[in-house]
C-alpha cells in the first residue's frame, strides 16, 4: 500500500482509486492490460449497427437513456 498516492482523475470512482491503492506493480499492470481490453472490446460493440428487433417500435418510448464514455 501506498502512504501518499497520486490523485486519481475525476472519471475514476473513489471507490475503485482506493482499491488500486492497495495493489502491487504486478497487480497494477494486469489491472491496465484488463483495462485496455475492456475498453477496445466496449469500442468495437460501440461501432456495430444495431440490429432490427433492438430498435424501439412505433408504439414504444426510450425510458432510460446510458450516457457513453462518462
Amino acid at each position: 500500500m501506498i502512504d501518499n498516492p497520486p490523485p486519481a482523475p475525476d472519471q475514476i470512482p473513489q471507490y475503485i482509486a482506493d482499491g488500486m491503492h492497495r495493489q502491487g506493480p504486478q497487480s497494477l499492470a494486469a489491472i491496465e492490460e484488463y483495462a485496455r481490453t475492456l475498453q477496445a472490446t466496449i469500442e468495437e460493440q460501440d461501432e456495430k449497427p444495431m440490429k432490427e428487433d433492438e430498435l424501439a417500435d412505433a408504439n414504444e418510448g426510450v425510458v432510460d437513456v446510458e450516457k457513453k464514455g462518462g
